[in-house]
C-alpha cells in the first residue's frame, strides 16, 4: 500500500490567538501538519477584529511558522494563500472563493479553473526560485528555511501542475477506489451508504447524502458556480511509493482522501445563512462554506469590512451580492490590499522541521501556541518542551473524522496524546 497524502484537514479551523489580545511582542505560531491555510486565515480573521479601533500603530506581528511532511501539501498551501491574496489577480471575492474550493477539494474543476491552475502554478515556479519575486506577490510568505532540494522538488511539483501535462483524475481517482474497496468494488454505493449513516451521521449532520455519495464517487465535492466540472485539478495529485513484488514502485497518482471528505476543514461550526450566492441550495454543505469562506476572503482582501456582511439577520440576495462583490473587485484592483497581511509572516520550513527545532537556539521558548494534527502527535516529545514560551497553548487534532478507525482505537489516541503532552511539562 503506498503512503497517503493528507490534502485537507479533519477538523474545522479556529483561530490560534492567545486570548489575552495580540500583547506587546509578537505572536509565534507553530503549525506541524496544519494542511490547507484553515487556521492561518482563522487566526487573520481574529487579529483583524482585535485591530479594530486601536488608535495607535500596530507594530507587532504575529509569525506562522509551517511544518509539512510532503511538499505537495506546502505547494497547495502556496497556491491556496495565492488565490486569497495574490494582488496581481484579478478576480472577484466570489470568483476567488470559487477557485479556492475547486482546487481545495475538487480532483474536477471548472474549466477556468484549471486556466488559473496552469496560469498561476507558473508563477509559483517563478515565487519559489526568485526571492524577490515572491516578496512581490505573497509578502507574507517566507520559504528561505527550506532546503535548497526541497525548492527544486516544489518547483518539480508546479511545473506538473500545467494543463499540458497528461492526467486523467477520474481514472486515478477510481483506481484509488478499487484498492481500498477491492471486492466491494461493484456494490460501492452500499459502502458508501454504510459509512455515511452509520459513521459520519454519529459525528455531525451538516453534510447531505448526495453531497458525500457524489465526492465519494467523483471527487468533486463542491460546485459553487453553475458550470461543467470536468477539468483535471493536477495540484491533488501526487507521487507515492510502494513495493510491487518486493521491488520499489514510485506512481503518480490520487493518494490522498477517499472516506471522510473535504468538508469539515471550512465547514463544521459555520453559521448556515438563508440565501446563498451562486447556485447552492441554503441546505447544502457547500453552500454553506461557499457563503463563510466569501464573507473571510472578503473582509480580509478589504481590511474587515464585507459587503455581504448584514446588519440584521437576513443577508443580502444572490444578485445583491455579485453586485456588490463585482464593486469591490474593482476597488481592490485600484488600490492593493492592506491591512493584516502588513502584519505577518509565514515560514515554511523543511520537511524534517518539527524534529529539529529544539536543536536550533532561534526556537528556544519562542512558541506561544502549536497545533499538532493527527499525523504529527508522534512528534510531541518532551525534549520538545524548550520551544514552548510560559503558559504557551497546545492544540491536537483528534481521530474522531477518521472513519476508518475504531471507537476503541479512537478512545486509546485520545489517552496517547495526553499522555504525549503531559511529557512536555
Amino acid at each position: 500500500m503506498a503512503d497517503s497524502v493528507q490534502f485537507w484537514g479533519l477538523s474545522p479551523g479556529r483561530s490560534l490567538l492567545p486570548n489575552e489580545g495580540l500583547g506587546s511582542d509578537d505572536v509565534h505560531i507553530l503549525l506541524a501538519g496544519g494542511i490547507d491555510t484553515r487556521f492561518i486565515l482563522s487566526t487573520l480573521l481574529e487579529a483583524q477584529q482585535r485591530m479594530k479601533g486601536v488608535e495607535t500603530p500596530v507594530t507587532r506581528r504575529i509569525h506562522f511558522y509551517v511544518c509539512e511532511s510532503h511538499l505537495e501539501v506546502v505547494a497547495r498551501q502556496l497556491l491556496l494563500l495565492c488565490v486569497v491574496f495574490d494582488i496581481e489577480q484579478e478576480h472577484s471575492t466570489q470568483e476567488r472563493t470559487s477557485l479556492f474550493m475547486e482546487l481545495f477539494g475538487n480532483v474536477l474543476v471548472r474549466p477556468q479553473t484549471e486556466l488559473y491552475l496552469n496560469d498561476i502554478s507558473k508563477q509559483l515556479v517563478r515565487m519559489i526560485t526568485d526571492e524577490d519575486y515572491m516578496r512581490s506577490r505573497l509578502p507574507m510568505v517566507d520559504t528561505s528555511a527550506l532546503k535548497f532540494k526541497e525548492r527544486d522538488d516544489l518547483e518539480v511539483i508546479f511545473k506538473s501542475w500545467k494543463s499540458s501535462t497528461p492526467l486523467d483524475m477520474s481514472s486515478l481517482w477510481e483506481d484509488r477506489l478499487r484498492l481500498h474497496l477491492g471486492t466491494r468494488y461493484d456494490t460501492r454505493l452500499g459502502a458508501f451508504d454504510w459509512d455515511y449513516n452509520m459513521k459520519l451521521l454519529d459525528l455531525t449532520t451538516e453534510i447531505s447524502w448526495p453531497e458525500y455519495k457524489e465526492w465519494r464517487e467523483s471527487g468533486v465535492a463542491f460546485q459553487p458556480l453553475e458550470s461543467s466540472y470536468t477539468e483535471v485539478n493536477r495540484s491533488l495529485s501526487s507521487t507515492a511509493s510502494y513495493r510491487q513484488d518486493g521491488q520499489p514502485v514510485a506512481a503518480k497518482g490520487y493518494w490522498g482522501d477517499i472516506i471522510t471528505g473535504p468538508f469539515l476543514a471550512y465547514g463544521k461550526g459555520t453559521k448556515t445563512a438563508s440565501k446563498m450566492p451562486g447556485s447552492y441550495d441554503q441546505q447544502s454543505c457547500g453552500g454553506v462554506i461557499f457563503q463563510d469562506l466569501l464573507t473571510k476572503v472578503e473582509k480580509l482582501r478589504r481590511n474587515g469590512e464585507s459587503s455581504t456582511d448584514s446588519t440584521g439577520d437576513e443577508p443580502m440576495d444572490s444578485s445583491a451580492a455579485v453586485s456588490a462583490d463585482c464593486e469591490a473587485s474593482s476597488q481592490a484592483r485600484a488600490t492593493p490590499t492592506t491591512g493584516i497581511t502588513d502584519h505577518v509572516s509565514i515560514h515554511f520550513l523543511r520537511m524534517d522541521g518539527v524534529a529539529g527545532l529544539q536543536r536550533q537556539s532561534k526556537y528556544k521558548q519562542l512558541f506561544n501556541c502549536a497545533y499538532f494534527s493527527n499525523r504529527m502527535v508522534h512528534h510531541l516529545k518532551a525534549d520538545l518542551s524548550d520551544v514552548f514560551c510560559d503558559n504557551a497553548r497546545l492544540y491536537t487534532e483528534t481521530a474522531m473524522f477518521v472513519l476508518d478507525l475504531a471507537k476503541e482505537k479512537k478512545e486509546d489516541y485520545i489517552k496517547r496524546v495526553v499522555s504525549l503532552a503531559t511529557s512536555l511539562g
